[in-house]
């Protein structure tokens, strides 16, 4: 799998998470994909119309598994790269929401988008959260750039957006074959016809039908 070489230069973990019946499954690692004998045992093991794959390299929080993506909570699978103050979102979480296991910007961006979400439902609530970000950032909180990859198990996300630092990018492959699908890789993992996220965009996918929605943030 093309995917798990990129651990070469993400060595802090890998993790893995998947829908089944009764909702989402994680399995995750602190140590190099490229080095865990689990790795292809788990992989084999995934079928479902929602994956989230994710090779860490720390830029905040200890390399733990608490730490380690993807993060999950009730029918939520989540994972991102990216930098970016974790204070200013400890401030917005309110009640269940500020219940938090490690110590990375990531598990706090995670905890914000669901609170927007089940507020103001899946898709108004991601857009609100992420508008939201925004303004803190150009009220002084510090956002480098933000990758994310978000599912709540009716709808997929993916976001991509740079602030104060480089934009690693997200890029993605619409396959309109026998079985659709649409696949999200910061960089493409293997040949065809990859697009490349403008910054701001956000890509919504119905993952029954496939459909396709692009929207700008910002």
């Amino acid at each position: 799998m093309s995917f798990r070489y990129f651990a070469n230069r993400n060595r802090d973990g890998w993790g893995i998470g998947w829908y089944t019946s009764k909702g989402p499954v994680i399995f995750k690692n602190t140590k190099n994909a490229i080095k865990d004998v689990l790795f292809p045992r788990v992989v084999s093991l995934v079928h479902s119309n929602v994956v989230i794959a994710h090779l860490r390299a720390k830029t905040k929080g200890n390399v733990r598994e608490v730490n380690t993506h993807p993060f999950s909570i009730r029918e939520y699978l989540f994972a991102h790269n990216g930098t970016m103050d974790r204070k200013p979102l400890e401030r917005e979480l309110r009640g269940e929401y500020r219940k938090l296991e490690g110590d990375t910007d990531s598990e706090r961006l995670f905890h914000f988008l669901i609170q927007y979400m089940e507020q103001y439902g899946s898709v108004h609530g991601m857009r609100r959260a992420l508008r939201k970000i925004d303004r803190m950032n150009r009220e002084g909180a510090y956002v480098g750039y933000m990758n994310v990859l978000m599912s709540d198990g009716e709808y997929f996300f993916a976001f991509s957006k740079f602030y104060a630092s480089r934009n690693r990018g997200l890029h993605y492959l619409v396959d309109e074959g026998l079985f659709p699908r649409v696949i999200f890789a910061t960089k493409p993992i293997f040949e065809g016809k990859w697009e490349r996220l403008e910054n701001g965009e956000l890509v919504i996918v119905d993952s029954k039908t496939m459909d396709v929605k692009v929207t700008v943030i910002g």
